[in-house]
């Protein structure tokens, strides 16, 4: 897995399902602070499958079941 971002870089979820490993990550952002983004992992290859985009959020918890992913993400407010 590749992290990105200033300062905070965490994986902070992951679950795996089948042949794919979900992970969502806060990583460092100069402009809101913390993003999040959650990804779609070939378990196997380790290649992105998809990629999902959150700015301006700072938590969040992955799970998967059959074919679906799912994500809680916490949304800042504005000034938090």
């Amino acid at each position: 897995m590749t992290f990105r971002g200033a300062g905070i870089n965490e994986a902070r979820s992951v679950a795996l399902n089948r042949n794919r490993a979900i992970v969502g990550e806060v990583f460092g952002s100069g402009i809101t602070g913390t993003d999040v983004v959650v990804r779609g992992y070939n378990a196997s290859s380790g290649n992105i499958a998809w990629e999902d985009n959150f700015p301006n959020t700072s938590q969040v918890f992955v799970d998967a079941a059959g074919a679906d992913a799912f994500a809680a993400i916490h949304l800042k407010s504005p000034g938090n």
